[in-house]
């Protein structure tokens, strides 16, 4: 199936889930989203380019491990982690 005149915006980039993230060291009190400390060590722990992450859903109040999304650039890097 073709699209006529339909254009790729930006690269593809691919999902994984993240379980067990230690909530408080991650969260940018803030924003209340994840801070970008754990972008940034998740993605050199790991040797893996991460382009976004995000909490998968909204963790609860008292919990002290939440899970996230993080949106890697290639399928490789996802088999790695998996």
């Amino acid at each position: 199936m073709s699209l006529k005149g339909a254009k790729l915006l930006e690269p593809t980039w691919y999902s994984v889930e993240i379980d067990f993230v230690p909530k408080m060291e991650a969260t940018d009190q803030e924003i209340g989203g994840l801070n970008d400390f754990a972008s940034k060590a998740f993605s050199e722990e790991n040797r893996v380019e991460v382009r976004q992450i995000r909490w998968l859903g909204r963790p609860k109040e008292h919990a002290v491990f939440a899970s996230t999304v993080a949106k890697l650039a290639t399928k490789e890097q996802v088999s790695k982690l998996l």
